[in-house]
């Protein structure tokens, strides 16, 4: 399911490390936020890594799932643009 995933995590080799996890799952839209695709599994796995990396007393961190319809409604403006939506064939 496409995620919004956008965190607030003050150690920068834990901000980095996750940052790295989240490229693996999507593509970053703003400097702290991603639009990843993830699935069960893969949502698990973000959140197992979250938990390990954060400061549970400062940091936060939102997954916000998002319906199939809803990029398509997305509007951007300035320097931003709207994710390419990629669609996988297994034959």
């Amino acid at each position: 399911m496409r995620t919004i995933v956008a965190y607030d995590i003050a150690d920068d080799a834990h901000r980095a490390r996750f940052a790295a996890i989240l490229a693996a799952f999507g593509e970053r839209i703003q400097q702290s936020v991603f639009l990843c695709e993830l699935d069960d599994e893969s949502r698990r796995l973000v959140v197992s890594k979250a938990e390990e990396l954060i400061d549970h007393d400062n940091d936060r961190v939102h997954l916000i799932a998002q319906c199939p319809d809803c990029l398509t409604l997305l509007h951007t403006v300035g320097q931003s643009h709207v994710p390419k939506v990629v669609e996988y064939w297994i034959v």
